[in-house]
């Protein structure tokens, strides 16, 4: 599709990966290199951590439940057929289920005690149910 909504979703998928991923990058490299002894990351910054991945997660996955709506919505003009439709409405219940599994890991976060926050990253394996 080579329409101006494509367009704009693509520009912001782009944007979002830029803008979220790639520092992923350099706090792993801040995790890598510490000692074992030696608190790099303040424990009480962890919420706030696992509130930036999974808001870059959940925008991800946002914006392709949003590419896949909008093929949905396409669908004649695109001349799918019924199990083509089928699959990219699965695809966007599947994307949107993800946004849901990082909203999740979000609240629980914020709700188990600080000590516990950094472990509420396992929540995103239940992307694979």
């Amino acid at each position: 599709m080579q329409d101006l909504k494509t367009l704009v979703l693509n520009a912001v998928l782009v944007f979002t990966v830029l803008f979220f991923v790639y520092p992923l990058k350099f706090l792993f490299s801040i995790i890598g290199s510490a000692k074992s002894n030696e608190f790099v990351i303040a424990p009480n910054d962890v919420p706030l951590l696992m509130l930036l991945y999974g808001a870059g997660f959940c925008a991800i996955f946002t914006i392709f439940a949003l590419l896949y709506n909008h093929g949905a919505k396409k669908s004649v003009e695109l001349n799918l057929t019924p199990s083509e439709l089928f699959e990219t409405r699965a695809h966007l219940y599947r994307f949107t289920s993800y946004v849901c599994v990082g909203i999740f890991a979000i609240l629980i976060a914020f709700i188990v005690p600080t000590r516990w926050a950094g472990a509420t990253g396992a929540l995103y394996g239940l992307v694979g149910l």
